[in-house]
């Protein structure tokens, strides 16, 4: 930890070469890149100090997996496959009538702009920032038109939703009402309202106390939806 502590203000290359050295198991060396990056949001978000935010982070990730190692253990769970792919939810490569189950987060409207919160990680893992920006849901355009064009690409992204879900399986929506120049702008309502009008019935709505958006969010809804017959 102290070779990796010397090393945190070095350029990313630097750094990656002594991950590279400490280990070859890819779990290992995400969980420390994965560390830095939450320092590197912390130090340009929040101004905390760099490697004091580093060592607490690793802090809280290792008491996370022992907690979840806790969990599967006195659960006695088994752990399936799992692909991950990166795709564009607007357009999902998947049959239709073919998952058994959704469970997404997606933008908060305009509640943040996603690609300058974390753009220092961005760059760090070498992504072209420009090019997300012109293909991300919820940064795109200003003002209204920006809340213009995440309704739509988040209606083409519902409708996704509904044709691949399998009848009478469940997607759940985790949401919230963002307020923009002191008006509240009802992203929670538009998507009941969408999903209601392509064929989901709201099964339930549940109200969670939001924490650390306060200027722009005080709540976020948890939407759980059936696809029905």
């Amino acid at each position: 930890l102290a070779n990796i502590k010397s090393n945190l203000f070095q350029t990313e290359n630097n750094y990656y070469s002594l991950i590279d050295k400490l280990s070859k198991d890819e779990r290992v060396k995400n969980f420390y890149i994965l560390a830095r990056l939450l320092a590197v949001s912390d130090n340009s978000r929040r101004n905390r100090d760099f490697i004091n935010s580093f060592i607490k982070n690793i802090d809280l990730m290792i008491y996370s997996i022992k907690d979840y190692i806790e969990i599967k253990e006195k659960l006695n769970l088994r752990l399936g496959d799992v692909k991950i792919e990166v795709g564009d939810s607007r357009n999902v490569r998947l049959p239709d009538n073919s998952v058994d189950g959704i469970i997404t987060s997606p933008p908060y409207s305009i509640a943040l702009d996603y690609i300058q919160n974390d753009i220092h990680s961005l760059k760090d893992l070498g992504y072209d920032v420009l090019k997300m920006r012109n293909d991300f849901i919820g940064v795109r355009g200003n003002g209204k038109s920006r809340v213009e064009l995440y309704n739509e690409d988040m209606k083409k992204s519902y409708s996704e939703m509904y044709r691949v879900l399998k009848p009478n399986k469940y997607a759940v929506i985790v949401i919230g009402n963002a307020t923009y120049q002191g008006q509240e702008i009802k992203t929670v309502e538009f998507t009941t309202k969408y999903m209601e009008d392509i064929g989901f019935k709201l099964v339930k709505n549940i109200n969670k106390i939001i924490f650390g958006l306060y200027n722009v969010m005080k709540k976020e809804n948890i939407l759980i939806f059936k696809k029905e017959k």
